[in-house]
């Protein structure tokens, strides 16, 4: 039986033909391969109609056969898949010292992947750059040209601007200041709706430099697409992602959808304030959370503590004996094999990552929670278990807390949902696929 959304629609026979191309995609691209029986049934339209929509679309490449069906007491049906190799989307997440890329056919599949550094030493070379060059890496790994791109998704750490032309509240992307330029490298408009002091005009640069459709979504937004789509939320309606590296932020998956807020910024939990972290007042930068727990923090505090107690430990042996070289990481691996101070500055960490999330659960009531990011990837004894205790003592009704399935390609798979979803309703994706 059809359901509601897939009701015939009433109007010119162009406009009906279009959206009824476009149902018909929509069902391969979520159930398929199907019959052309199996279509009709799904879609309500009637079986003429779905035979002669899929034999045009067989012909433009849209839909291709994919084998036969169980017989019913006749003839093998023939079966049609979408054919997710008509197109290609590009996946970008952007971080602050890294940024991983990669090519995915229509159906998450990676054929090419690629990591750089979020900048290089001089500083010179601008992030926008940084991201092209990328870009146009990835696709030359690939053996494809630009015209077979639907398009470009990116998770940035920040906030995007509606109209996904540049990226705000980004510390982690700044770059010195030229002369003659404000920090950060951003021009201020002087007309409404241009880039803001202090933003990057990420978006706005690559539509320019490689004519083709970008969609920027909140780097924690693009991972927790990515885990809804293939990884540990998938089949979930509420659910949260907490991503911990350079920074600390979380995606909301409110009633299967994601939820941004009324400017973008829903999840930034980074800013909150718990406890004596710090004065009330606001943060410049990065949050009070973020500035004790996220990577940088952690290294940061376990410095101090070293220094206030003029004691050695093996983490300044894991470094080469250079305070400079410390890292959360290496914080890590000393207190996984038994160094004091370091054991003392990650319990205090999983302490107050698991207060901060229990506090998030108790408000949205989630079915589960996935943690990722490189402060995650710490043995479990010291950093999931903890948190996991803390969120079972005192949520009352406490999600499954798991790890990131993806790890990495969480982002860029995410990235690439991004652009799916943007297109999945619109008619000019049915009519080209590649579509500008």
């Amino acid at each position: 039986m059809a359901k509601d959304q897939d009701r015939p629609v009433w109007g010119t026979g162009k406009l009906i033909k279009s959206l009824n191309r476009s149902r018909i995609l929509e069902h391969l691209q979520r159930a398929g391969p199907l019959s052309r029986v199996e279509l009709a049934d799904r879609t309500g339209i009637s079986l003429p109609a779905v035979s002669q929509l899929v034999r045009e679309m067989e012909a433009e490449g849209l839909v291709v056969c994919v084998g036969e069906g169980e017989s019913t007491g006749g003839r093998r049906p023939a079966l049609y898949a979408y054919n997710a190799r008509l197109a290609y989307v590009v996946g970008v997440d952007l971080g602050g010292t890294k940024v991983a890329g990669g090519v995915s056919d229509l159906e998450g599949n990676l054929v090419a992947t690629a990591t750089i550094s979020t900048h290089v030493e001089d500083g010179e070379e601008p992030v926008e750059e940084r991201v092209k060059g990328l870009i146009l890496h990835l696709l030359d790994q690939a053996g494809l040209g630009l015209e077979k791109v639907m398009g470009i998704g990116i998770g940035v750490p920040g906030i995007p601007d509606p109209e996904g032309r540049s990226v705000s509240l980004a510390p982690g992307l700044a770059r010195p200041a030229r002369e003659g330029s404000p920090a950060g490298g951003a021009t201020p408009s002087a007309g409404h709706g241009g880039p803001v002091p202090g933003s990057i005009p990420l978006g706005e640069y690559l539509r320019a430099e490689l004519e083709r459709p970008v969609h920027m979504e909140n780097d924690v937004n693009t991972i927790l697409r990515g885990e809804h789509w293939k990884g540990a939320l998938r089949g979930v309606t509420d659910g949260a992602c907490v991503t911990i590296g350079t920074g600390i932020g979380v995606g909301l998956l409110l009633n299967g959808e994601v939820y941004r807020g009324a400017h973008g910024a829903a999840g930034e939990i980074g800013y909150w304030l718990i406890g004596a972290l710090g004065p009330i007042a606001r943060a410049e930068g990065y949050g009070p959370l973020e500035t004790f727990a996220a990577g940088p923090g952690i290294a940061r505090r376990f410095l101090a503590r070293m220094r206030a107690l003029g004691r050695p430990s093996m983490v300044l042996d894991l470094a080469g004996g250079r305070e400079e070289a410390i890292t959360a990481r290496l914080v890590a691996e000393a207190a996984a094999q038994g160094d004091p101070l370091a054991m003392e500055v990650w319990r205090e960490t999983a302490e107050m990552v698991g207060i901060a999330l229990a506090n998030l659960c108790s408000l949205i009531d989630p079915e589960v929670l996935v943690i990722g990011g490189g402060v995650a990837r710490a043995p479990e004894p010291l950093f999931l278990e903890p948190v996991r205790q803390i969120i079972e003592t005192l949520v009352p009704y406490p999600p499954r807390v798991v790890p990131s399935e993806l790890g990495e390609e969480a982002g860029i798979l995410g990235a690439v949902a991004t652009v799916l979803d943007s297109r999945r309703d619109s008619i000019s994706f049915v009519r080209a696929g590649v579509g500008g």
